[in-house]
Protein backbone atom coordinates (compact mmCIF):
# COMPACT_ATOMS: atom_id res chain seq x y z
CA UNK A 1 0.00 0.00 0.00
CA UNK A 2 1.27 3.26 -0.72
CA UNK A 3 0.57 7.37 -1.21
CA UNK A 4 0.51 8.20 -5.17
CA UNK A 5 0.28 11.81 -6.15
CA UNK A 6 -0.80 12.28 -9.54
CA UNK A 7 -0.13 15.92 -11.20
CA UNK A 8 -0.30 15.44 -14.88
CA UNK A 9 -2.95 17.33 -16.19
CA UNK A 10 -2.06 17.04 -20.31
CA UNK A 11 -5.35 16.02 -22.25
CA UNK A 12 -3.14 13.75 -24.82
CA UNK A 13 -2.73 10.50 -24.28
CA UNK A 14 0.82 10.07 -25.99
CA UNK A 15 2.02 6.55 -23.74
CA UNK A 16 0.13 3.91 -21.69
CA UNK A 17 1.98 1.30 -18.69
CA UNK A 18 0.63 -2.13 -18.51
CA UNK A 19 1.79 -4.33 -15.18
CA UNK A 20 2.04 -7.98 -15.91
CA UNK A 21 2.33 -9.91 -12.58
CA UNK A 22 -0.09 -7.60 -10.13
CA UNK A 23 -3.49 -6.29 -9.90
CA UNK A 24 -3.57 -2.62 -8.94
CA UNK A 25 -5.99 -1.08 -6.78
CA UNK A 26 -6.45 3.64 -7.60
CA UNK A 27 -8.42 4.86 -5.04
CA UNK A 28 -8.83 9.03 -5.39
CA UNK A 29 -8.45 10.98 -1.98
CA UNK A 30 -7.98 14.45 -2.73
CA UNK A 31 -9.48 15.02 -5.81
CA UNK A 32 -11.15 13.34 -8.76
CA UNK A 33 -9.49 11.55 -11.33
CA UNK A 34 -9.56 10.21 -14.69
CA UNK A 35 -8.40 7.05 -15.78
CA UNK A 36 -8.04 5.66 -19.24
CA UNK A 37 -7.93 2.04 -19.95
CA UNK A 38 -7.19 -0.16 -23.02
CA UNK A 39 -7.22 -3.74 -23.57
CA UNK A 40 -4.50 -6.12 -24.94
CA UNK A 41 -3.96 -7.31 -28.60
CA UNK A 42 -3.08 -11.03 -29.39
CA UNK A 43 0.49 -9.87 -29.30
CA UNK A 44 0.35 -8.02 -25.77
CA UNK A 45 0.45 -4.44 -27.44
CA UNK A 46 -2.31 -1.51 -26.23
CA UNK A 47 -5.11 -2.64 -28.37
CA UNK A 48 -5.81 1.67 -29.36
CA UNK A 49 -9.39 0.59 -30.34
CA UNK A 50 -10.55 -0.11 -27.01
CA UNK A 51 -9.15 3.21 -25.24
CA UNK A 52 -11.73 4.81 -22.83
CA UNK A 53 -11.54 7.39 -19.97
CA UNK A 54 -13.99 7.61 -17.06
CA UNK A 55 -13.67 9.37 -13.59
CA UNK A 56 -13.08 8.38 -10.60
CA UNK A 57 -14.72 10.14 -7.34
CA UNK A 58 -12.86 10.77 -4.18
CA UNK A 59 -13.70 7.45 -2.14
CA UNK A 60 -14.59 5.77 -4.79
CA UNK A 61 -11.40 3.45 -6.78
CA UNK A 62 -10.69 1.14 -9.27
CA UNK A 63 -9.10 -2.38 -9.11
CA UNK A 64 -7.28 -3.27 -12.58
CA UNK A 65 -6.05 -6.82 -13.49
CA UNK A 66 -2.89 -7.52 -14.91
CA UNK A 67 -2.17 -6.66 -18.46
CA UNK A 68 -4.78 -3.98 -18.54
CA UNK A 69 -2.97 -0.88 -20.46
CA UNK A 70 -3.73 2.06 -18.29
CA UNK A 71 -2.62 5.66 -17.41
CA UNK A 72 -4.07 8.60 -14.98
CA UNK A 73 -4.90 12.41 -15.54
CA UNK A 74 -5.97 15.10 -13.20
CA UNK A 75 -7.99 18.59 -13.34
CA UNK A 76 -6.15 19.80 -10.47
CA UNK A 77 -2.87 20.66 -9.85
CA UNK A 78 -2.09 17.40 -7.91
CA UNK A 79 -4.22 14.62 -6.47
CA UNK A 80 -2.96 12.19 -3.51
CA UNK A 81 -4.49 8.44 -3.90
CA UNK A 82 -4.20 5.47 -2.14
CA UNK A 83 -2.65 2.18 -4.16
CA UNK A 84 -2.39 -1.50 -3.50
CA UNK A 85 -0.12 -2.99 -5.75
CA UNK A 86 2.76 -5.24 -5.48
CA UNK A 87 6.11 -4.35 -4.00
CA UNK A 88 8.26 -5.73 -6.27
CA UNK A 89 6.13 -3.53 -9.01
CA UNK A 90 6.76 -0.58 -7.52
CA UNK A 91 10.39 -0.85 -6.77
CA UNK A 92 10.55 -1.93 -11.20
CA UNK A 93 9.07 1.36 -11.42
CA UNK A 94 11.33 3.61 -9.30
CA UNK A 95 14.15 2.13 -10.60
CA UNK A 96 13.11 2.75 -14.62
CA UNK A 97 12.40 6.32 -14.01
CA UNK A 98 15.40 7.46 -12.07
CA UNK A 99 17.11 5.57 -15.09
CA UNK A 100 18.72 2.82 -13.07
CA UNK A 101 17.58 -0.05 -14.86
CA UNK A 102 14.69 -1.79 -17.71
CA UNK A 103 11.32 -2.56 -16.69
CA UNK A 104 10.95 -5.70 -15.85
CA UNK A 105 7.93 -6.21 -14.47
CA UNK A 106 5.55 -3.53 -16.69
CA UNK A 107 5.99 -2.23 -20.02
CA UNK A 108 5.29 1.72 -20.85
CA UNK A 109 4.43 2.14 -24.80
CA UNK A 110 3.88 4.98 -27.22
CA UNK A 111 0.32 5.05 -28.48
CA UNK A 112 -1.02 7.20 -31.72
CA UNK A 113 -1.39 10.69 -30.65
CA UNK A 114 -5.46 10.75 -32.01
CA UNK A 115 -5.93 7.92 -30.78
CA UNK A 116 -7.75 9.55 -27.15
CA UNK A 117 -8.19 12.63 -25.94
CA UNK A 118 -10.04 13.47 -22.88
Amino acid sequence: MLWVIYRNRERAVPSLEVHRLTQQVIVPLTGEITHVVAGSRQDGSPDESSMSAFRIPVGQGICMRPGCWHTTRVDAAEVTCLMLTRRSTTVDLIAYLNGRSSLSESTIVAVAAEALQI
